[in-house]
């Protein structure tokens, strides 16, 4: 078995409510972690006085950010082919993206098949069928939400969403898979929902990580 620090994961972004579920964990723990924090203040200005009074409004919101680094050499999924190829990061890419769409609704891969037939070949007599489907599962799609996230990162665990990813691609291989880029992502941390609810999950992926292709340790939670 390899060394149990090799697999030890220290941050992650999840969802199991997703079919499939997501999870990514951070390879690399990012270097810097932004954390913000707002709250809504009126101010009010007094004639004859020489300051302001404010008078607190409410919360605002708190965002998350910080860069992960997604690299195909480094990590235990690097494979080195005859050609000296790397394996591809399409899965951490696709998991970070997966946060930013729907997570349910029909998928119009669905409605795409039936034009084909399933084979790749043209189905003429189902094309207009295929084609009412297709707008029908994006109408279905048209309101559902993209899934809520949860964030690990050592003892701090809370229920996020993912405001924005913005992935930068630095290499590729032989194929013109990525094999590294650097990811900027923003996240608002939900703070009306219960920390409950992120341990409960925590604990669910502790117990299904070995699913997720590789032993992995979670610190902190």
């Amino acid at each position: 078995m390899p060394p149990r620090d090799k697999f030890l994961i220290k941050g992650f972004l999840a969802s199991m409510d997703s079919n499939p579920p997501i999870l990514l964990p951070f390879r690399f723990n990012p270097s810097t972690i932004n954390d913000v924090k707002e709250t809504n203040w009126v101010e009010h200005k007094i004639p004859g006085l020489p300051y302001a009074k404010y008078h607190w409004t409410g919360g605002g919101t708190r965002n998350i950010s910080f860069e992960l680094f997604l690299d195909g050499f480094e990590t235990p999924t690097a494979i080195a082919g005859v050609y000296g190829l790397t394996a591809g990061i399409h899965a951490d890419i696709a998991s970070l993206e997966r946060f930013l769409y729907p997570k349910d609704g029909k998928s119009p891969n669905a409605a795409i098949a039936k034009i084909t037939g399933g084979s790749g070949s043209t189905n003429t007599p189902n094309l207009v069928n295929a084609a009412s489907s297709l707008i029908s599962a994006n109408t279905k799609r048209q309101f559902v939400k993209p899934p809520i996230a949860i964030f690990g990162y050592g003892s701090f665990v809370a229920n996020v969403i993912v405001r924005k990813a913005e992935i930068n691609v630095e290499k590729w291989n032989n194929f013109l898979d990525p094999v590294r880029a650097k990811a900027n992502v923003t996240l608002s941390v939900l703070e009306d929902t219960s920390l409950d609810s992120a341990q409960k999950y925590l604990r669910k992926i502790r117990s299904t990580a070995g699913a997720f292709g590789a032993p992995v340790t979670f610190l902190g939670g």
